[in-house]
């Protein structure tokens, strides 16, 4: 829901899987789902998916429960717009919902809850996972059911590679993209490589 706006050099509110949202009370804020949503699975992602995903994380008491702890309760109008009521004015509840990511109730239920959904996770942004190989590997593929503009990279693997050398090494070869924490000794090797900043 944040954006980092390059030309404004600033942090900004911006609209993502709501449309838009707006107070109805000092302690309600009312969000209006964009239509025809679905998580890369398939499942449908409506007010009821919002009011799951809230109790959910919270009751799963993981590191999202902070900035939710406002929210007592998320009450569905109709099918794409839902209320959250806060216990108290709280303003900040719009960039709040930052932290609130939407869970796929079904898929959550059979896949056994937090600890298997968290090893093979199912979203509804640009890419959706693939593969995850503890201490070798994540890979992602472009989502293709994601709902606004379509990713210009086609798939991203994230290797661990505990050795910086080793890391810096992958960059220079083109076996890696982007790496980080280069230390300070291995800076000018890479300023002296060609194609790499």
């Amino acid at each position: 829901m944040y954006k980092y706006d390059a030309a404004q050099k600033v942090m900004k509110l911006e609209p993502l899987l709501c449309e838009r949202w707006e107070s109805k009370a000092p302690d309600r804020w009312r969000f209006y789902l964009r239509p025809g949503l679905k998580f890369s699975n398939g499942e449908e992602i409506n007010s009821e998916v919002a009011k799951f995903s809230v109790e959910t994380i919270k009751g799963n008491k993981g590191m999202a429960v902070p900035a939710l702890a406002h929210i007592q309760e998320v009450v569905p109008v109709d099918k794409l717009s839902f209320d959250i009521v806060t216990e108290g004015a709280y303003a900040a509840t719009p960039a709040s919902t930052a932290f609130f990511f939407f869970l796929p109730p079904k898929y959550y239920v059979e896949s056994g809850g937090k600890a298997r959904f968290g090893r093979q996770p199912i979203g509804s942004g640009p890419y959706r996972f693939v593969d995850w190989q503890e201490g070798v590997h994540i890979k992602f593929e472009v989502n293709p059911t994601y709902w606004g503009p379509k990713p210009q990279i086609p798939a991203i693997t994230f290797r661990a590679q505990p050795e910086t050398a080793t890391r810096v090494a992958l960059l220079e070869t083109g076996e890696a993209d982007l790496i980080i924490g280069v230390s300070p000794e291995l800076i000018s090797r890479i300023q002296r490589t060609a194609d790499v900043r």
